[in-house]
């Protein structure tokens, strides 16, 4: 009971006694300049109360482990290891985390005694501070504040809001995200009405404006651009997004030579500002004449800004005819309405 069983290369149990982690550790802790040291060390095993003791003996200043005496019932340590985690990437402090992992195992009436299953775990030392964040300590933050911040043709004040909760939805996000790379899609969400498209589409592009580098994006932009720039704005890309916006939802309806020359002027203005950047442009359709006009807008992107440097993510509901053929790579990841199994996700946001 008083060591820790890693397996070997053979399959075969490789026992750690508690010293010899601890030496281990005492080796490991000396640092070179810049290197940060172990914060936080989870010893998800039975009885393993000794070996976290042998983690703070070595200079570990946080340790999670089971009493020295208990075994762990697999269900409710995987419930607790999820809402821990969960907790702890949110920002939250090791003690609140904590806590709260053991409220989401304490109210599981499935467990056959969730009361005990709580008491078996022990965060050490017992009389510790441990109102500390592990992902996202203090330093960081004020670090990665102190950078120059990226000046943007289209900002992220700019964006659409979306309201309410999208728990639940964390599997649709992410397979809009996988579809992102490389550039030079038209990925087109479908859904019914009413089953959150439109809020998917809007979390993602959020989600890509403050993760730019995660995926080689430089610009996220909505369109149409459903606000009017600042009065003698001196944006020259967002009054040409805005111009556009006008003329498409006109329709293009009595385009002559000389609108025709106006359009094209505020192409060449947007061109000029992107110059060469990698966008990924968010269209939706609801306010917008659907048919060959918006064929000929999204032709208009592929075809000025290169299929290179734009992907475009096409919001397309029940009822919207998305049959538009621009000659390059395509997806169309699907949204269903929620099930009840699906929306019991958000049920832990209510602890």
């Amino acid at each position: 009971k008083d060591c820790l069983l890693l397996e070997a290369r053979n399959g075969c149990a490789d026992p750690v006694m508690p010293n010899d982690l601890k030496r281990l550790f005492d080796a490991g802790q000396k640092k070179l300049p810049g290197e940060k040291k172990l914060q936080f060390v989870v010893v998800a095993a039975c009885h393993s109360q000794s070996t976290g003791q042998a983690f703070i003996d070595a200079g570990i200043p946080h340790v999670l482990c089971c009493e020295k005496e208990s075994k762990l019932m697999n269900k409710a340590s995987v419930k607790f290891s999820r809402h821990l985690y969960q907790s702890l990437a949110s920002g939250r402090t090791l003690s609140e985390s904590f806590e709260l992992a053991k409220e989401t195992v304490r109210l599981d009436w499935s467990l056959q005694n969730p009361e005990a299953e709580v008491e078996k775990y022990v965060l050490l030392p017992k009389n510790g501070n441990h109102d500390v964040k592990i992902f996202f300590p203090r330093q960081v933050t004020s670090s990665a504040s102190s950078r120059p911040s990226k000046s943007r043709l289209f900002p992220q004040l700019y964006l659409p809001p979306f309201h309410g909760d999208l728990s639940g939805r964390g599997k649709d996000i992410f397979k809009v995200l996988q579809k992102l790379s490389p550039l030079g899609k038209l990925i087109k969400i479908r859904g019914e009405i009413g089953s959150g498209v439109r809020s998917i589409a809007k979390a993602v592009a959020r989600y890509v404006s403050i993760r730019e580098h995660s995926f080689s994006i430089d610009e996220v932009i909505w369109f149409p651009f459903w606000q009017q720039p600042k009065p003698r704005s001196n944006n020259t890309f967002l009054c040409a997004l805005k111009g556009m916006s006008e003329f498409l939802k006109s329709g293009f309806a009595g385009l002559n030579k000389s609108t025709e020359y106006e359009y094209d002027r505020l192409w060449t203005d947007a061109c000029e500002c992107l110059n060469g950047k990698k966008v990924l442009f968010v269209i939706d359709p609801k306010e917008l004449p659907h048919g060959d006009s918006l064929c000929t807008f999204l032709s208009d992107v592929f075809r000025r800004l290169g299929k290179n440097y734009v992907t475009v993510l096409l919001v397309c509901e029940d009822g919207f005819d998305s049959s538009v053929d621009m000659k390059c790579a395509e997806a169309e990841p699907t949204v269903v309405s929620l099930d009840f199994n699906s929306a019991g996700l958000g049920a832990p946001r209510l602890l």
